[in-house]
């Protein structure tokens, strides 16, 4: 289990924590991997180590400080990404800020990779203008999960919003999604009223205290009792800003407690009777201190959005427009003059925390059966990709691209089919697609020069447009070549260039020179010429830069070997006329 764990301030880190003590309940060896443990042993030991694991899970966050330094072990080591921020856009730029390298081409290149130019271009815009995009909203829209993703054999995230974003990146991916739960949680009580509002996990902006304060300034007339208002957790600035609206407001009062420690994150937890948890924009997160409301059955509001919009029905969910504070307002008004539809909803979200879905022991087992299952499937992929090997495909091919969209959950079956679909293929020869090239064709058939008599042949330029082109121009001909030898043509698969190979090749010659000029790029025969048969090809030739007359041979050769007309092969023939376009 890679990535953040306590002592550091990290909510994954206590997720991870959590996680890892109930798999090791459950029976499975968990060794983990902290920041620390880089520093002290060094990457190359670490590697080494992950190595031998039957599987790797990195618990992947946006915190540049708690999940940046995954991202080498990742590239050497693949394994099981466990998502937990859909954006990594503030870890991508806080690594390349601490490298020195975000005012380069670093950021730009990143960008690059998943992004048009356009959007790469308004970054960079932004960057330069001091308002880089992930300090904007529109930072979901640059999300750079992928900087994590790629390196993944399988994802792991908390909600479906995030499993199709990843799905509609990386469509081969198995994607599953697993509920963030807790071990330990704030114990049930009967809660009757509306008294205490929390608002925890520290305030950033994007969690829209400024809803909030709009909406309990509205309701604070209408009020018969008093509401306080507990925040726990460090707030930025721009929010500390925001939250001196409530100052001199009756009937709300504000108690901002800052960074508290355990004990008093449970005291404030216990006291609240709801809690709320607004997001915009949302950066696909879920959200530690809603996941343990609901366990404990404390009330809880949310933006219907993201990972909320997916919570129990006993989640109130509001839609994060510009209407949000008056219906927050409307809501809150209701719940504090109407004890007895408070105790009801929270009845029913004492409810929903005694459900099995909510159990963090069930939702481990359900965890640990991925993980064996995975190892097993690892094995098997290892298997396959063995056997891929094998077969030599070029990593350019449009096969080896494909072959990244196979899910072996779905599409292999085991060693049943692997060894024999080996031992059948072992003598034939395929093409980029990974076609069997005319169902019999066993491996290239010269590894030597042709006999004397497989030379003989020849060919024929059919009709053409080019007596007279542009310098430069390329030039589409129609060639038929005719096999009067016993041996069949054909170039190797793959456009593999090789000793003794077989291919279409021309020369240019100027008229008023006898020096033939270089030799030009060869043409690969696509499908075979038959002995004793004719078949028409088509080519492509670059015309002379040089305006002029000049003379076009189009020949066979064999590579290694010789050109065809030394050998009894009779080359076409053109005159083309290379002229310059007139002013």
């Amino acid at each position: 289990m890679v990535g953040p764990l306590p002592p550091e301030r990290s909510g994954i880190a206590e997720y991870s924590a959590g996680l890892v003590a109930m798999l090791r309940d459950l029976g499975l060896r968990v060794d983990t991997v902290t920041n620390a443990d880089v520093e002290r042993a060094g990457v190359q030991r670490v590697i080494d180590d992950l190595l031998k694991a039957d599987v790797v899970v990195y618990q992947m966050g946006n915190h540049p400080t708690y999940h940046g330094w995954m991202l080498p072990l990742m590239s050497r080591v693949p394994g099981i990404v466990h998502l937990h921020d859909l954006v990594l856009h503030h870890m991508v730029a806080g690594v390349l800020s601490e490298e020195q390298r975000l005012t380069g081409d670093e950021y730009a290149g990143v960008l690059g990779k998943w992004h048009t130019v356009s959007e790469v271009k308004s970054a960079g815009l932004a960057l330069r203008c001091g308002t880089p995009i992930w300090n904007t909203d529109d930072v979901v829209h640059f999300p750079l999960h992928q900087v994590a993703t790629k390196f993944a054999t399988e994802v792991l995230v908390h909600s479906q919003y995030a499993a199709n974003r990843i799905i509609h990146e990386f469509p081969w991916l198995p994607v599953t999604v697993v509920p963030q739960l807790y071990p330990v949680v704030a114990s049930h009580r009967v809660r009757e009223r509306l008294r205490t509002i929390a608002l925890m996990g520290g305030g950033q902006m994007n969690r829209r205290f400024d809803w909030i304060v709009q909406a309990l300034v509205a309701i604070a007339g209408d009020l018969d009792h008093p509401l306080t208002v507990e925040i726990a957790g460090e707030v930025e600035p721009a929010v500390q800003r925001v939250l001196e609206g409530l100052a001199g407001i009756d009937n709300v009062t504000l108690v901002n407690h800052g960074h508290v420690g355990d004990d008093e994150f449970w005291s404030v937890f216990a006291r609240a009777d709801l809690m709320i948890a607004l997001r915009q924009p949302t950066m696909g997160e879920a959200s530690a201190v809603v996941s343990k409301a609901m366990q404990a059955g404390l009330p809880t509001i949310v933006s219907d959005q993201g990972w909320y919009a997916e919570l129990p029905a006993c989640v109130k969910k509001i839609v994060p427009t510009d209407d949000c504070p008056q219906v927050l307002a409307t809501l809150l008004r209701q719940l504090a003059l109407d004890p007895a539809a408070f105790a009801h909803w929270a009845e029913a979200c004492a409810d929903q925390a005694g459900r099995p879905s909510l159990d963090p022991f069930a939702a481990t087992e359900r965890y640990a059966q991925l993980l064996r299952g995975h190892r097993v499937i690892a094995d098997f992929r290892d298997h396959v990709a063995d056997a891929v090997a094998s077969l030599k495909v070029d990593i350019d091919s449009p096969l080896a691209s494909e072959l990244q969209r196979i899910d072996v959950r779905t599409s292999l079956r085991g060693d049943r089919w692997v060894k024999p679909a080996l031992a059948a293929l072992a003598d034939q020869e395929l093409d980029s697609h990974a076609r069997i090239v005319g169902g019999t064709v066993g491996p290239y058939p010269y590894n030597g020069p042709l006999p004397d008599a497989g030379f003989l042949g020849q060919a024929l330029v059919l009709e053409h447009d080019a007596c007279v082109v542009a310098p430069s121009s390329m030039i589409s001909l129609r060639v038929e070549l005719t096999n009067d030898s016993e041996c069949q043509w054909l170039s190797p698969l793959g456009h593999a260039m090789r000793p003794f190979g077989i291919y279409l090749g021309h020369f240019w010659s100027s008229a008023d020179s006898t020096h033939p000029l270089a030799e030009q790029p060869r043409t690969w025969i696509e499908e075979a010429v038959d002995k004793s048969s004719s078949s028409i090809h088509v080519m492509k030739v670059r015309a002379p830069d040089v305006p002029g007359e000049y003379h076009l041979e189009i020949d066979l050769v064999q590579e290694s070997v010789c050109w065809f007309k030394s050998r009894g092969f009779v080359p076409a023939r053109l005159v083309v006329h290379v002229e310059a376009a007139q002013p």
